[in-house]
């Protein structure tokens, strides 16, 4: 979490980061933006609270998985 906390001060300096991970357990609920992919489709794409244009299924990622 020490990394996520060094990513957070350089975004409030006003640098975009981007960050790729296949654990999508080490992504801090605080993110503003998470993009989800699977097989290079987009399967979920969240800002902040809000979802905007995701796969209309109870949990997209295992739908895309199937």
């Amino acid at each position: 979490q020490e990394i996520f906390e060094l990513f957070r001060r350089i975004h409030r300096q006003g640098t975009t980061v981007l960050v790729a991970t296949h654990d999508p357990a080490l992504v801090p609920p605080s993110n503003r933006h998470v993009i989800t992919l699977h097989q290079g489709r987009v399967v979920r794409d969240e800002i902040g609270d809000q979802e905007a244009g995701a796969v209309p299924a109870e949990d997209p990622v295992e739908e895309a998985v199937d």
